[in-house]
């Protein structure tokens, strides 16, 4: 086991040190008010459930427990680096991926706000990192929805189509992606928002590409991964896969 992991393990660590699993779930094992009612001290205050931010603990949830899931699949010469350029990057050689974990109800579609964001920071990633070959994934519980006015065809989501072009090893129909990022009001607006200092316009840059360079730059280096199991099945594959190492 490399030396990342175990400095990874030591940050994730639950701290106490006889807690039943290694890192439970937020908000598992909370008494109901029923039962704080029967305990000495005092009763916890009765308040607005539209107010409290179960979803952003939800959330975090979801990320802690992928990160563990990418940490024990780790290969040896492969670095994990926990809030990096994503919620957690993978370092290998001179390449690396980042990833973002989203857990979502709703489903996404090229025009949702964590994609353009996706789009937005893997810009930004490899201009900040010109030696390093950049990857991105955007992990999520969501599924994919269609685009309104299907652009790509009759119930044909802009992402499938992306993730199915990025497994050709030549372009076939980027070009409609491209086109389709410039093109709709509410995505190019979003890509056209200035960047930090040294990061020039990403819009200019895909108004000059060809299909082919807009196929090997952006399509093949971003994987968006719908549908991935909730965070309770997250939660029993982490600790399955632990067992079977001993």
């Amino acid at each position: 086991m490399n030396h990342a992991r175990i400095v990874l393990f030591e940050r994730i660590r639950h701290p106490d040190p006889v807690a039943g699993s290694m890192l439970p779930s937020m908000g598992a094992n909370q008494p109901s008010p029923d039962q704080s009612d029967k305990r000495s001290g005092p009763v916890e205050l009765v308040a607005d459930p539209s107010r409290q931010a179960m979803p952003l603990f939800r959330g975090i949830d979801y990320q802690v427990w992928q990160t563990v899931l990418a940490w024990i699949n780790l290969g040896e010469s492969e670095i994990l680096v926990v809030e990096g350029a994503e919620d957690f990057d993978i370092l290998s050689g001179a390449s690396a991926t980042s990833n973002q974990v989203k857990s979502l109800a709703s489903p996404i579609s090229l025009r949702s706000n964590c994609v353009c964001d996706a789009l937005r920071n893997f810009w930004t990633t490899r201009h900040k990192n010109p030696a390093r070959g950049i990857g991105l994934r955007l992990i999520t519980t969501a599924s994919f929805s269609v685009e309104a006015e299907e652009p790509f065809g009759p119930s044909k989501p802009g992402l499938d189509l992306w993730n199915e072009e990025g497994a050709r090893p030549t372009s076939q129909c980027s070009n409609l992606l491209r086109d389709f990022l410039l093109s709709d009001p509410s995505i190019s607006k979003r890509l056209t928002e200035p960047f930090g200092p040294g990061v020039p316009s990403l819009v200019e840059y895909l108004c000059q590409l060809s299909s082919d360079v807009f196929h090997s730059e952006f399509v093949r280096s971003i994987q968006w991964l719908p549908r991935q199991p909730d965070v309770d099945v997250m939660r029993e594959t982490v600790r399955i896969t632990l067992q079977a190492y001993g």
